[in-house]
């Protein structure tokens, strides 16, 4: 079998397996480069842990287009990842006597801090979008206080129905998750009256609409992000999900409880919520300062 054949075989395997739109999109570009790197006649009886060693590797060292920094090293182990995952994949289907990715490591390193909006960049954004007045801007005001207040991701809200709002529980349903596990998420008594008024008289459909009438694409939502960042004057790049980094970090800086996090966040495990206490080191530092100042204070009167 040759090779872009057997990366279309496993991108049909991904989405019979429920991988999200957003993994197996990664998945095809990823594999595009690999497919470009080794040659899409290539056989893949023939592949061999050098062949992907050497493409990495190769990957690694060329330049990005546009940019004078080199590759992240997180999107360097994304992609390792993909590739281990495609190499398996071709020793379970038979395609390869042995798995030709099964040398492959993650590099190890520390993880970035995840991009989220500061509190007075929080307090601009949600001042302009209270400026919201066409019904465009109306739609994209509430869909990013949905995100700034509860923490979903922009595809699981782009995905809900309206029937999905439950208004008497002040509740959000959430159908289309990462993992497909629908996850109910509790909303604050303002944003329900909020949703109550965008939806209107509406009962089923989408929640969030484009102008064609279907449900509100990603790739607008992102475009539309954009806009308003540049209108509050924010230059901080900044996609949806860095709403749901800036609903998790306030929410940990609030409680101090991790584990509310987690499942506010319908995160499984607790490991993946961490990333929130160890970047509220400064908020630690600044107590620790004003606990220090009130002490040396307490012991000057006292002299």
């Amino acid at each position: 079998m040759q090779l872009h054949t057997s990366i279309a075989e496993f991108l049909l395997q991904a989405r019979a397996d429920g991988r999200s739109p957003h993994t197996v999109e990664q998945y095809q570009r990823h594999l595009a480069w690999l497919q470009h790197a080794l040659g899409a006649q290539r056989s893949v009886a023939t592949l061999k842990p050098n062949d992907f060693a050497r493409a990495l590797a190769a990957m690694a060292r060329a330049p990005v287009a546009g940019r004078s920094s080199p590759r992240r090293a997180t999107t360097l182990n994304a992609l390792r990842s993909t590739v281990r995952t495609f190499g398996r994949f071709l020793a379970d289907a038979g395609y390869c006597a042995q798995d030709p990715a099964r040398l492959i490591r993650r590099a190890r390193g520390a993880s970035s801090p995840p991009r989220s909006l500061s509190e007075d960049q929080c307090a601009r954004f949600r001042a302009t979008l209270a400026q919201a007045s066409a019904p465009a801007e109306q739609r994209d005001a509430v869909l990013f206080e949905l995100l700034l207040s509860t923490g979903v991701r922009l595809t699981s809200a782009l995905r809900a129905d309206v029937a999905d709002v439950d208004f008497e529980r002040e509740t959000l349903l959430l159908r289309h998750t990462k993992g497909s596990r629908p996850q109910r998420v509790v909303l604050t008594h303002a944003m329900t009256e909020r949703l109550r008024a965008f939806a209107g008289r509406r009962e089923h459909g989408p929640l969030f609409v484009a102008s064609g009438g279907h449900a509100m694409s990603a790739r607008q939502a992102q475009r539309s992000l954009r806009r308003w960042l540049d209108r509050a004057g924010i230059e901080t790049a900044a996609s949806p999900h860095a709403l749901r980094h800036t609903f998790a970090m306030h929410l940990y800086e609030a409680s101090r409880d991790l584990e509310l996090v987690r499942a506010a966040l319908g995160h499984r495990s607790i490991s993946s919520t961490a990333i929130y206490a160890s970047i509220a080191e400064p908020s630690l530092r600044a107590c620790l300062e004003k606990r220090a100042a009130l002490v040396a204070d307490d012991h000057m009167i006292r002299e």
